[in-house]
């Protein structure tokens, strides 16, 4: 099983995004301060290779770094929160760090001014790399599909203000929507993951990640795609199929084959 032709974009994220009410432009000025971050801006040009091996290659190499460093932040972000929990006092610099990552990752103090710890830890953690390659390689038919190419979007995440990315050739009478425009390739990694960690539709993959946290272990990509099954509205028809990406790909995600 290659997965080498070419698919169209499902609803994934598009679907969640609409019912979040998500846009584009509010990561966008979110990633304002990050806007000096050195990343990379495009992909590789994948539309006349033939040799399926050699596209798997070029795909998941080019990616793999910037995943790796999305994780890595958000790995920082959650290793902050942990010592943070454990602090009885916070200086006025973590207090704002604090306020920051609860606006970021959509959730608010408690009545009394308390921290929801549980929750904003069960937001704040890393999707391992095979699961985001996968759906990226899926989402973006390996990265030669029009959004992929022409604005950086691997995942097809919409958004609702006007010129804000490209419309859909196939959009319904009536609709606003745009598929967003990325800066980087690695932005359009960032916000899939904020969306995975925030999104109230991907509250299962959430929950089994946490489940494995408080079993001393870490969820691996083939369990968490589980939690994908409002992904798509192929259910869990794309589950199957992300996990087939998955079990048939592992090597080259990983930069082994």
């Amino acid at each position: 099983m290659t997965f080498s032709k070419l698919t169209s974009l499902s609803l994934s994220l598009v679907l969640a995004s609409a019912c979040l009410g998500y846009t584009a432009n509010a990561d966008e000025k979110q990633n304002t301060a990050q806007a000096k971050e050195k990343m990379a801006t495009s992909i590789p040009d994948l539309r006349n290779e033939k040799d399926v091996k050699t596209k798997k290659r070029r795909f998941f190499n080019a990616l793999r770094p910037m995943v790796e460093k999305e994780n890595q932040r958000i790995a920082n972000q959650r290793q902050f929160l942990l010592a943070a929990q454990h602090k009885s006092n916070l200086s006025t610099n973590e207090t704002s760090k604090l306020d920051k990552l609860l606006k970021s990752y959509r959730l608010q103090r408690n009545k009394n001014g308390s921290v929801p710890w549980s929750a904003l830890l069960k937001r704040v953690d890393t999707v391992p790399l095979e699961l985001v390659l996968s759906q990226a390689a899926n989402e973006s038919a390996w990265g030669t599909s029009r959004f992929a190419r022409k604005a950086n979007n691997l995942f097809g995440q919409w958004c609702f203000t006007k010129g804000c990315g490209l419309v859909p050739a196939r959009r319904n009478a009536g609709s606003t929507h745009e598929v967003a425009a990325f800066k980087s390739p690695q932005l359009s990694i960032r916000s899939y993951l904020r969306n995975l960690n925030t999104g109230r539709v991907y509250k299962d993959l959430r929950n089994i990640r946490a489940k494995a946290r408080a079993e001393g272990r870490t969820a691996s990509a083939y369990e968490l795609a589980a939690g994908l099954s409002k992904y798509s509205e192929r259910g869990q028809a794309y589950v199957k199929e992300i996990r087939a990406m998955i079990k048939y790909n592992g090597k080259y995600m990983r930069g082994e084959g």
